[in-house]
């Protein structure tokens, strides 16, 4: 199944960038997770910040291309994301979804210096098993597959860009994944053109 999913999602990532004009690649460091409810295996949690377990941290890495399926305002968006879960255990997931581009109306071939993306689609997550993991409570949506777990669920983001060169933005974002928890992450976005050279006036 793990295997399956990468050769999909190089796939995919090659044929974008040979095949489309315009878009752009993502790299995101991740840092922290708050709890909005609670999960039945809160207690193995091992990450905790606070001492209630409702701030977690979650140290990972994000790369994701999105490409714009109508002018620069509609993308899809690809991204593999790895990190260390709240149980300690590594972690990631493989989301292929929708974003959207709000930003001061511009020329396709120009960028506005603010923009909020917002994204959302299904994610693969995959894990190291916590089933040898004293405590732990069997999830009815997960599989398993040899000493790694797996299921689906929903991914969804809102990003804040800030442009500051003709190719590049700066980017904090807030993000929705399991076990139902928002978590922050901070990056670049790199922009990808065969037809335009981007004015942000920068």
């Amino acid at each position: 199944m793990k295997k399956q999913i990468y050769i999909l999602f190089i796939f995919l990532l090659s044929f974008t960038w040979q095949t489309f004009a315009q878009g752009f690649a993502g790299i995101k460091i991740r840092t922290f997770d708050i709890l909005i409810i609670n999960n039945i295996n809160s207690h193995i949690f091992t990450m905790n910040i606070d001492s209630k377990g409702h701030i977690l941290m979650s140290p990972g890495l994000s790369l994701s291309y999105s490409h714009f399926i109508y002018e620069n305002k509609a993308a899809l968006k690809i991204t593999e994301e790895v990190y260390i879960d709240p149980a300690s255990q590594a972690s990631g997931y493989t989301s292929i979804g929708l974003m959207f581009r709000l930003a001061k109306k511009t020329n396709i071939s120009k960028r506005a210096k603010n923009i909020l993306n917002l994204s959302a689609g299904p994610a693969l997550y995959y894990r190291s098993s916590w089933e040898s993991i004293k405590g732990y409570i069997p999830e009815t949506i997960v599989k398993k597959k040899g000493n790694m777990q797996y299921f689906l669920w929903f991914h969804a983001g809102a990003e804040y860009a800030y442009s500051f060169s003709k190719w590049s933005d700066f980017t904090v974002s807030l993000n929705y994944g399991y076990p139902n928890a928002l978590y922050f992450e901070i990056g670049f976005n790199i922009w990808v053109s065969k037809k335009f050279k981007f004015d942000c006036g920068c």
